[in-house]
């Protein structure tokens, strides 16, 4: 699977390529993949646009329909001033 799945920081771009990657892997359409999940097409497809931001408890289920799990690790610390424009930037 993609290196981005062994990284410990992704942001939301990166965490849409690997769910895109793992659908392909398993030959699964959005439809297929939404109805697993128990979230709509409608949503799925927001999210994939980057349009929406699902929320964890709708992320949790994707991945359990995709046989994958989520990490929570701890961080580097608060970010420095320097860090927010980077963290807030919009793709």
């Amino acid at each position: 699977m993609n290196k981005l799945c062994n990284t410990l920081h992704m942001d939301i771009v990166d965490l849409i390529r690997v769910i895109e990657l793992r659908r392909a892997e398993r030959n699964m359409t959005q439809e297929s993949l939404a109805k697993s999940a128990g979230i709509s097409r409608r949503t799925l497809n927001s999210f994939f646009a980057g349009q929406t931001d699902i929320g964890l408890r709708r992320l949790l289920r994707i991945a359990r329909a995709l046989d994958l799990t989520v990490t929570i690790a701890p961080g580097k610390g608060r970010p420095t001033e320097a860090d927010l424009p980077a963290m807030f930037r919009d793709d």
